[in-house]
C-alpha cells in the first residue's frame, strides 16, 4: 500500500463490497483496544463523534459505505480508529459476512495523494461481524492502516463488547 500521509483535511474512506445481503459499518475510535467512550463509536444509530472528526456519510458515489475522517481532529488520546462491518442480522436474521465478497478500502486522503486501497479477505459464514482493519497511531503521530481481520459470530454486539463499550441486550 502507499505511503499516506492523513491530515489535513478530512480524508474519505470508502468502503465497496459485492453481494446480495447488507451490512453496516461500525468505527470505533479507541485507545488501545477500548473505545474513548460510547460516544465515541460511529454506526447507524450515532453518525459522528461528538468532535465530528469521525462521520458516516451516505450515498457517496459508487462506495458501499463511506466514512469521513479527519485524522489531525481526533481526540489526543485516541491512537487507533477501527473498521468494522456487520450483516444486518435485525432484518435479515440468517445473514452472515459470507455474502460480504470482494472487499475493498479505499482512502482517499485529499489533495495531491494518490488513493490507498485495501483488499480484506471475503468474509466467512460463521461471523456475522468482521474488523477489516484499523488506523494506529505511530510514535511520530502518522497514521498506519493495517489490514487486520478478525471474525466475531456475535455480529455488532460482539464487536463492540470486544472494544469495551456496554451494549443494552434489550
Amino acid at each position: 500500500m502507499p505511503e499516506v500521509a492523513a491530515g489535513a483535511e478530512p480524508a474519505r474512506l470508502l468502503l465497496h463490497w459485492s453481494g446480495e445481503q447488507e451490512y453496516d459499518i461500525a468505527a470505533p475510535v479507541c485507545r488501545g483496544n477500548r473505545a474513548l467512550s460510547d460516544e465515541h463509536l460511529v454506526f447507524y444509530n450515532n453518525g459522528a463523534t461528538p468532535d465530528g472528526s469521525v462521520r458516516l456519510v451516505t450515498g457517496y458515489g459508487d462506495a458501499n459505505a463511506c466514512l469521513m475522517v479527519d485524522f489531525d481532529a481526533l481526540p489526543a488520546d485516541a491512537d487507533r480508529l477501527v473498521i468494522v462491518a456487520a450483516a444486518d442480522t435485525g432484518n435479515h436474521p440468517a445473514a452472515t459476512t459470507a455474502g460480504f465478497a470482494g472487499p475493498a478500502l479505499i482512502l482517499e486522503p485529499g489533495a495531491d495523494q494518490a488513493p490507498a486501497v485495501v483488499h480484506p479477505a471475503d468474509g466467512a459464514g460463521a461471523n456475522t461481524a468482521m474488523r477489516l482493519g484499523r488506523f494506529d497511531r505511530d510514535s511520530a503521530g502518522d497514521r498506519d492502516l493495517t489490514p487486520a481481520l478478525a471474525g466475531h459470530p456475535g455480529g455488532l454486539h460482539q464487536a463492540v463488547l470486544a472494544h469495551g463499550l456496554e451494549v443494552d441486550d434489550a
